[in-house]
C-alpha cells in the first residue's frame, strides 16, 4: 500500500504545470452552475395540485389528456378535447362532454388526428366549433354530432389551378420588378454591368461597387415583401370572385384573435372558411359573430394562445387568477446540453373570499373563452393536459 502511494505522488511530482488545471476547471463550472440556476424563491408555496389553503379544495379528472376545454352556454358542463392512444404525434381525438363535478356525460369520437394546437368557440348555445388543422368541425351540441367540416383557404392553401396560375404572374411580376430596380440603382451609381458571381464592377463607376452592391441587397429584401404583397392581391381577388356565387353565412373572429374568418356556403351544399385580410374586412363588410368570450383577461394572446403565463390575470365573477412571479431555476448551455430552461411559476388564486396561492414548473392553460368558473362557482384550469378545479 505504502509503495502505490509513493509511485502516484512521483508521478504528480514529474508533472507540476498539471495540478492547477483541473482544480481551476472543477472552480469554473462550480461557478457556471451557480450562475444559470436560481433557488426556489418561496419554498412554503406547495406544487399543484396542493395549495397553501386548506379551505380550498383542488379535484381533477385522473388519467384522463385533455387538450383543450370550454365551457358551455350555461355555464354548467365542461366541452373537452381528449385524447388517447397517443403516439407522440398523432392520436385519438374525442369531443368529451362532463358536467361540473368531472363526470363524463356523453362522447364524440373525431379520429385518429396529428396532436397540434386546436381552439374550441360557441358559435351559439347549442352550437360548437372545433379548429384542428384547416378544417372546422362544427358540432351540433343537442345531437352531439357533427354536422359539417369546413375547409380553410388562405394566402398559401386555396385550389392549386388557380393558385399556381396566380404564382406564375407572381413570379414574373417580381423579375420585371427587381430588373427595373437593378437598372435605376446602376443609374444612380453609374455601374453599367456586374458579375453577380465574383461581385465585380465590368463596366462603371468601381468607386461605388460596395454602395451599389449594398443597395442590390436591400432591393433582395424588398423583392421578397414585394412578392408576398402580391399573392396577398392574388388572394384577395380569388376570395372576392368565389364569394359573388355564394351566400357570405356568417364572419367568424377566433376567440384568442388569432385569425378572422367568412365561412361563405355555395349552391353545392358545401362551405368553406376564407381567412380574411385588413383589406377583405374592408370590401366584404363582413359582420361577425359575437362570441361569449372573457373580456376580463390579460394574456399575451399572439403568443401561447391560451396558455397563461407570466404577468398575466384573469377575473370571473367570485373568482380570480394571476401570475404573481416567474423565475428561471436552470438555464440551457453548453455545458448541460441541448436542455430547455427550467421555470417556475407562482400564481395566485381567490375564490370567493378566500386566496390560496401554489405554483407550477410549466404555464397553466385556460379555457378556450378564458373563462374561469362555472355556475357551481368553481375555478377551472388545466395543468399539463390534466383538467383541475378548485372548490370549496
Amino acid at each position: 500500500m505504502a509503495h502505490g502511494f509513493i509511485s502516484q505522488a512521483t508521478v504528480v511530482r514529474k508533472n507540476p504545470t498539471m495540478k492547477p488545471f483541473p482544480l481551476l476547471l472543477i472552480s469554473l463550472l462550480s461557478f457556471l452552475s451557480g450562475c444559470l440556476t436560481r433557488e426556489d424563491t418561496h419554498p412554503d408555496v406547495p406544487l399543484l395540485p396542493n395549495v397553501d389553503n386548506t379551505r380550498i379544495r383542488v379535484d381533477s379528472i385522473p388519467n384522463t389528456t385533455i387538450h383543450s376545454f370550454i365551457f358551455s352556454a350555461d355555464k354548467t358542463k365542461i366541452y373537452a378535447i381528449v385524447l388517447t392512444a397517443s403516439t407522440g404525434v398523432f392520436a385519438e381525438h374525442t369531443l368529451v362532454e362532463y358536467d361540473q363535478r368531472g363526470n363524463r356525460l356523453r362522447q364524440l369520437p373525431l379520429g385518429e388526428m396529428s396532436i397540434q394546437q386546436t381552439e374550441l368557440a360557441l358559435l351559439q348555445p347549442d352550437s360548437l366549433l372545433w379548429q384542428h388543422a384547416n378544417i372546422f368541425h362544427i358540432v351540433d351540441l343537442q345531437k352531439f354530432t357533427v354536422i359539417d367540416e369546413v375547409h380553410t383557404y388562405w394566402t398559401g392553401n386555396y385550389p392549386e389551378v388557380q393558385k399556381d396560375k396566380d404564382q406564375a404572374n407572381v413570379d414574373d411580376e417580381s423579375k420585371a420588378w427587381f430588373r427595373q430596380k437593378q437598372k435605376e440603382i446602376g443609374k444612380q451609381y453609374d455601374i453599367q454591368k456586374t458579375d453577380s458571381v465574383t461581385f465585380a464592377v465590368l463596366e462603371g463607376n468601381k468607386a461605388n461597387a460596395d454602395k451599389y452592391w449594398e443597395a442590390i441587397r436591400t432591393a433582395h429584401e424588398q423583392q421578397t415583401q414585394f412578392e408576398s404583397d402580391r399573392r396577398e392581391h392574388y388572394y384577395e381577388a380569388y376570395v372576392l370572385e368565389r364569394i359573388r356565387s355564394g351566400n357570405l353565412f356568417f364572419g367568424y373572429r377566433s376567440p384568442d384573435g388569432y385569425g378572422e374568418y367568412l365561412f361563405t356556403k355555395f349552391p353545392d351544399g358545401s362551405t368553406v372558411a376564407f381567412t380574411l385580410t385588413k383589406a377583405l374586412i374592408q370590401k366584404t363588410e363582413v359582420r361577425f359573430l359575437q362570441n361569449d368570450v372573457n373580456s376580463r383577461v390579460t394574456i399575451d394572446r399572439t403568443n401561447a394562445r391560451f396558455n397563461f403565463s407570466e404577468d398575466q390575470s384573469v377575473s370571473d365573477k367570485t373568482s380570480a387568477l394571476r401570475t404573481t412571479e416567474k423565475i428561471v431555476t436552470k438555464r440551457s448551455s453548453l455545458l448541460s446540453g441541448a436542455t430547455p430552461d427550467e421555470f417556475l411559476f407562482y400564481y395566485e388564486l381567490k375564490l370567493g373570499h378566500e386566496t390560496a396561492r401554489f405554483k407550477w414548473l410549466y404555464p397553466l392553460m385556460l379555457s378556450n373563452d378564458f373563462y374561469l368558473q362555472l355556475a357551481n362557482g368553481s375555478a377551472y384550469i388545466l395543468k399539463q393536459n390534466t383538467l383541475y378545479w378548485f372548490h370549496f
